[in-house]
């Protein structure tokens, strides 16, 4: 139903910025700014409608250019599009897709936490988050839902805020796009058959190669990329399986904002453009509870459903 409140119609220029008054939808241009840089700016929005001042922001890109020779020094797959399988459009054409909006109760992440690291605690591994906790069982649940089986590859790409991963550290006042990926990969009989702590495991080593010298190397990559490739970027598909990108909304601030007729009931993509995407967002509950915002096909939508609320003793 969000998807109304996006104008459907071809634009001529592309606006950095479109606004439509009723429910409150934002269109905005992602190379311009992360979510950390549209959070800042929806504060600032929401403090000038109540006649508060502004904080100061910072648009000084040094930070993120390459060096003169753009030198990668790591294998980067985190930006290598994998090839689709050959028959993966054809037999997804027909199939429809469902947008859910899945809450996981502040005592069911606490579950799916503490399980992980319960497990680790028996292997003498580090302790995981909640959000390498809660991506970790999503990701086991959704390839169970989609019924993948054997050796199959399958990767999660991690959308990561890289503002203190950087030597020295991006100001948090910085206003721009400070994003990078990371790529959890394993196999499907892997990911399945190990426990939980196993598949968050994979996901804390993906987000924890992001130091100082990954990065660095990352943005020479992209810009090597850039300068020898025609078009740079994902293909235009709209399925992801059997791979998922998951990306975090829990550090921005979204039901804490006021225009001064009080906080959200919702807030959350209007639009969703393909299958195999995540959001996890904190709720309007305020209560620690977790919505995982998830598009699937509709038949495995109903299967993930049924398990993700699933975790072993």
């Amino acid at each position: 139903m969000f998807s109304r409140l996006i104008p459907r119609r071809c634009f001529k220029v592309w606006y950095l910025l479109v606004v439509v008054y009723q429910s409150f939808c934002l269109f905005r241009y992602h190379q311009v700014a992360d979510g950390t840089g549209a959070s800042q700016f929806m504060n600032a929005w929401a403090s000038a409608c109540k006649g508060l001042p502004l904080s100061s922001i910072r648009h000084d890109r040094a930070a993120l250019m390459p060096r003169d020779q753009p030198t990668p020094t790591f294998d980067h797959i985190e930006y290598v599009i994998p090839l689709p399988k050959p028959d993966a459009e054809v037999t997804s054409n027909n199939r429809p897709v469902a947008t859910k909006k899945i809450r996981f109760s502040f005592d069911m992440v606490k579950k799916i936490q503490s399980k992980a690291v319960k497990e680790n605690d028996e292997r003498g591994f580090p302790t995981y988050s909640t959000f390498e906790s809660l991506t970790g069982h999503l990701w086991r649940c959704i390839t169970k839902a989609r019924g993948l089986s054997g050796d199959i590859e399958t990767r999660t790409t991690i959308i990561c805020d890289v503002r203190r991963r950087l030597t020295p550290s991006i100001s948090e006042d910085y206003y721009g796009n400070a994003i990078f990926r990371s790529c959890a990969r394993t196999l499907v009989t892997q990911l399945t058959e190990e426990p939980l702590s196993y598949a968050a495991g994979v996901v804390h080593a993906s987000i924890k190669r992001l130091d100082n010298d990954y990065i660095r190397s990352a943005i020479d990559y992209i810009e090597h990329r850039r300068q020898n490739t025609a078009s740079f970027g994902r293909p235009l598909s709209t399925v992801l399986s059997p791979d998922l990108k998951v990306t975090s909304w829990l550090q921005m601030p979204l039901y804490k904002l006021d225009f001064g007729w009080g906080t959200p009931v919702y807030a959350g993509p209007s639009y969703v453009p393909f299958e195999g995407l995540i959001i996890l967002n904190t709720s309007h509950t305020q209560d620690g509870s977790v919505d995982a915002i998830l598009t699937l096909f509709e038949d495995d939508m109903a299967k993930f459903e049924n398990i993700c609320f699933e975790v072993p003793n």
